[in-house]
């Protein structure tokens, strides 16, 4: 069935002893169809609204403020509440109202975009949110400003996972400042990119010297090979170790470290790796302890003459002050 609209209108002339009555038609299938459309695209910003969590608003010149249904529901006020400043100053600080009134004002008096966030407190459950409110200035058709208009997010889900990630980041950031053992970040190419206390403490360097190194200044060339099997491990499976090697000490000394390696993706999409780094010294001073004692003890028990006795003792005190 097809619906068409006409607006009716009834005119009656009385002329002299006649009646007459005139019928005015008009053609209004537009108009209802530009008001149906008008409420659709209403009732589709509302939902957009609430699925979004932004609220509208716009502030006048005169003072006259608007906020959408779905602001008064992010502020947990009922619709018919009066809009405004003063309304705005009971659900947040002060400190933050003074802030957000300053933004407000600067925007209507240089023309800049008003970009403000902080905490309300919403009067109908007394639950504390996170706003992010952002607006920008509009002209009447002299070039005068007319309003500013703009938008309110709850950010609250976005922010407690911020502090979340944040909460996560210093845990882990005091874990790797205080670690027992070496942890390095370097790229692909060998440079350091990231270290901390431990791993400075095992080679000897300042932060600032190691800054101007690259892995490979800190491996005795020896390891070449060996390096390169560990690499070609950790780019195919993800990591590599645990690996025995030395690293050249500040001083000149070689320091005999366990490592162990994994690869990983940075923001930047680019591959590092990520190694910890034991300082084994005093395990392989113990190993050489252990041989070096049985060492003496087999020419003791063959009745090596004691030349040769004390000669193992000596090379054996020699190499332990060397280490």
């Amino acid at each position: 069935m097809f619906t068409y609209f006409i607006e009716l209108s009834v005119i009656t002339l009385l002329l002299l002893l006649s009646g007459w009555v005139y019928y005015l038609i008009k053609d209004v299938n537009d108009r209802k169809k530009s008001a149906k459309t008008l409420l659709n695209n209403e009732s589709y910003l509302r939902d957009i609204q609430q699925y979004a969590r932004i609220g509208s608003w716009e502030i006048h010149a005169d003072g006259k403020t608007y906020w959408s249904n779905e602001l008064f529901r992010i502020f947990g006020l009922p619709n018919e509440s009066n809009a405004g400043l003063e309304l705005f100053s009971t659900l947040v600080s002060y400190e933050d109202f003074l802030a957000y009134k300053a933004s407000i004002e600067n925007s209507f008096s240089c023309g800049e975009e008003h970009a403000f966030q902080c905490k309300i407190t919403r009067p109908c459950d007394l639950k504390e949110s996170w706003i992010n409110c952002r607006g920008r200035v509009a002209l009447d058709k002299h070039g005068k400003l007319d309003k500013i208009y703009g938008f309110v997010q709850d950010i609250s889900e976005q922010k407690n996972a911020t502090d979340k990630l944040h909460e996560t980041e210093n845990k882990y950031r005091a874990m790797f400042e205080t670690a027992l053992i070496g942890m390095v970040l370097n790229d692909d190419k060998g440079n350091l990119l990231e270290f901390n206390q431990a791993y400075l403490d095992i080679i000897g360097y300042s932060a600032e010297e190691l800054n101007q190194l690259s892995f490979w200044d800190i491996t005795p060339q020896r390891f070449k090979e060996e390096e390169a099997l560990q690499l070609k491990l950790l780019k195919e499976k993800g990591r590599y170790g645990p690996y025995e090697k030395t690293y050249i000490h500040k001083d000149g000394h070689q320091v005999p470290v366990l490592l162990n390696g994994v690869s990983v993706v940075g923001a930047d999409d680019e591959v590092y790796t990520w190694s910890c780094i034991e300082n084994i010294s005093l395990r392989k001073e113990a190993e050489f302890y252990e041989k070096w004692r049985s060492y003496v003890l087999e020419l003791i028990a063959g009745n090596e003459d004691l030349k040769a006795i004390l000669k193992a003792i000596v090379e054996g005190l020699k190499k332990q002050t060397r280490g």
